[in-house]
């Protein structure tokens, strides 16, 4: 709904000053007169009298101010109580919120009242974000959160596994050890999603360099440059959910098991010692109940189908 035209009626009414209403709402003086121009053309009535040093209220305009006002302050209450009955959540990029995006149907569905703000943010940026308060809650990987500045309860689990073309020496074996991709190039999403750092920790554990040959910010190019034999990746399981590897590797990307029992944890996390709101205080034990309960989708060893097809935002 644009209210702009009121609400610099409302201000040239205060100020008795197109130019200073101009000034106030950060417009020019002309479009001032020009939203004054178009109410009264739509009510057909005449709001001001002008003056070559201001404007003074007519008795229509003095008729008309106390329905703006009233108008205006009832948009200002209905956006609080929007605003209040909100939860402000950042997500992770989609493919890897597979596993999620149930609980998002599953709480709208408990919780019709309360209303979900939804914004993708880089796993990288999460804890910054929640700890300056830009959101309430968060849903990535652990890896990229600090734990200094935000508190996590895990959801959903998956195993880490290697990515290599079909073509690759490696490619027959039943499982790998993470060590064997010593002096591979990788495939790998960018520094600031989180992902490289996690990798290379990896990496680091078992005395091998995560050496990036690529860098995509898109999950389907992973497995589009691992099919064109152009390096090696390291997924989580729930890339194998939804043809996903097949789509975009078109046969030619093979993921294997690693020995290493490497776990991808997606969390539900929020600023450390963060008071949440009701609605986010309501998402919060919603989803750590459901998790408790098992019946968040999503821990799967890459033979589970996800049962959501949709993303949702």
């Amino acid at each position: 709904m644009d209210l702009t035209k009121l609400e610099t009626f409302v201000a040239a009414a205060r100020t008795s000053s197109f130019h200073l209403a101009a000034d106030e709402l950060f417009l020019t003086p002309s479009t001032v007169s020009k939203h004054i121009s178009y109410l009264e053309k739509a009510y057909n009535v005449v709001l001001f009298q002008r003056f070559s040093r201001g404007v003074k209220l007519t008795e229509q305009g003095e008729l008309f101010l106390p329905y703006a006002e009233r108008i205006l302050g009832e948009h200002r209450a209905l956006m609080a109580a929007l605003a209040a009955a909100e939860v402000r959540l950042c997500i992770i990029p989609p493919h890897a919120m597979l596993p999620c995006l149930a609980l998002l149907n599953f709480f709208e569905e408990a919780y019709p009242e309360y209303r979900l703000s939804i914004s993708e943010e880089h796993g990288g940026h999460m804890s910054r974000l929640l700890a300056e308060g830009r959101y309430q809650l968060g849903i990535c990987g652990d890896r990229y959160l600090d734990e200094n500045l935000v508190d996590w309860h895990i959801i959903s689990e998956s195993r880490v596994v290697a990515l290599v073309n079909k073509e690759h020496p490696l490619a027959g074996c039943e499982c790998i050890s993470l060590a064997e991709l010593a002096g591979e190039e990788f495939v790998s999403l960018p520094s600031k999603t989180g992902v490289l750092g996690a990798n290379s920790k990896m990496c680091q554990s078992v005395g091998i360099k995560y050496k990036v040959g690529i860098t995509t910010e898109r999950e389907e190019n992973i497995v589009f440059f691992v099919a064109k034999n152009m390096g090696v990746a390291l997924i989580n399981t729930e890339y194998l959910n939804e043809g996903f590897i097949q789509r975009h590797g078109a046969g030619m990307a093979v993921p294997l098991p690693l020995t290493e029992d490497f776990k991808w944890h997606l969390v539900l996390a929020k600023a450390k010692r963060a008071k949440l709101p009701p609605p986010a205080a309501a998402f919060w034990s919603f989803a750590l109940e459901l998790g408790r309960q098992g019946k968040i989708p999503g821990k799967t060893d890459g033979r589970k189908k996800s049962v959501v097809n949709n993303y949702k935002t």
